[in-house]
């Protein structure tokens, strides 16, 4: 059952991934096409950070620890199947 909890939060793990890691990508491949030094892409790693969308990210967090109070609360055995 436990494993069952585990895969239930992981299968959206690109979506909540995307809005962290697009911008990146984005500014990566905009600093390879126009030739910019690595130098010059470190300098605007903290706007790029700025701009990357944590919260479906850490409502997807809150959500599995509430889960996981929720169960905790109710006693529920975790580890064996079918209980």
């Amino acid at each position: 059952m436990l494993d069952d909890v585990i895969e239930a939060e992981l299968t959206h793990w690109k979506p909540l991934m995307a809005p962290l890691v697009q911008p990146l990508l984005d500014e990566i491949d905009k600093a390879a096409a126009s030739g910019e030094s690595l130098e010059s892409l470190r300098a605007r790693m903290a706007q790029m950070a700025a701009r990357m969308d944590t919260r479906p990210l850490g409502e997807a967090i809150a959500r599995a620890g509430q889960k996981g109070a929720v169960l905790g609360a109710a006693d529920v055995n975790l580890t064996q199947p079918g209980v």
